[in-house]
Formats: structure tokens, sequence, C-alpha cells
């Protein structure tokens, strides 16, 4: 077989594509909305995010919200994707942003900013606030 999948008579191989482990779950806006809710109330009560580790920061989180059905690694996952979305359009904002701005308004990036994260405010006001006090810790 060579690189393109093909045996060396020239017909083609089918590959399997790997299965998923179990059906992909749906997080309801509810859900997402209380996950933001919490990880804002771990920083205002001056904790750190995925303190002292990760998997025991979800793992309360998951017992806190009431997450049945949900694992660890999943609710980790939902708030890797949640904040690479925002990272994605923090970047967008960047380097692009200030021309939507410029042309059609503030309300107009503002629109275009939800529209690329739904949940891009709350995120901004916890990695916003995250940082700020990483960097208060770094500097005591």
């Amino acid at each position: 077989m060579n690189k393109r999948g093909l045996t060396s008579n020239g017909e083609s191989i089918k590959r399997c594509r790997k299965a998923r482990a179990g059906a992909q779950r749906r997080w309801t806006t509810e859900e997402v909305n209380n996950i933001l809710k919490y990880m804002k109330n771990t920083l205002l009560n001056n904790l750190q995010i995925e303190k002292p580790t990760a998997t025991a920061y979800y793992h309360q989180m998951n017992v806190q919200l009431q997450l049945k059905d949900i694992t660890t690694e999943k609710t980790r996952a939902k708030v890797s994707n949640l904040k690479a979305s925002y990272i994605q359009t923090l970047n967008w904002r960047e380097t692009t942003g200030q021309g939507v701005e410029e042309e059609q308004g503030e309300s107009s990036l503002k629109a275009e900013l939800l529209k690329r994260c739904p949940h891009f405010e709350e995120l901004d006001e916890i990695f916003g606030l995250f940082s700020i006090l990483k960097k208060q810790l770094t500097h005591h």
C-alpha cells in the first residue's frame, strides 16, 4: 500500500473512521451558564480555576452544579472548548475587529463577537479577571 491508500494494483482501500465512545452530548444553555457562573464565583472568592488540580476542580463543579451523567472529563472539555472559542474570537477582534467597529459601529462589533462566541461577554469577564488575578499572585 502506498501513501494514497492504494494497493500495488491500484485498488483503493477504505479506511475506517474511529468510532466515538458514547453519543455526543448537547449541553443546555442553562448548564453552560451555570458552569460560567461557577467559574466566575471561583475567581470572586479569590480562588483559582483548576486548583488544587483540574480533575478535582471539575469534579467539585459537577457535584455542586448537580451535573448528572456528565463526567469530569466532559466538563473539562466543555470549558476548554469555550475558552478556545473565546481566544479565537479575541484574536479576531485584535486583528480585524477594529475595522468592523470603525465601519459599522460598536454595536455591530459586539454582535459579531457574540455571533462568533455566544458567551463572549461572560468569558471575557472570567478570563480577564483570571489574568488580572494571576498577575497579582505572581507579583506578590
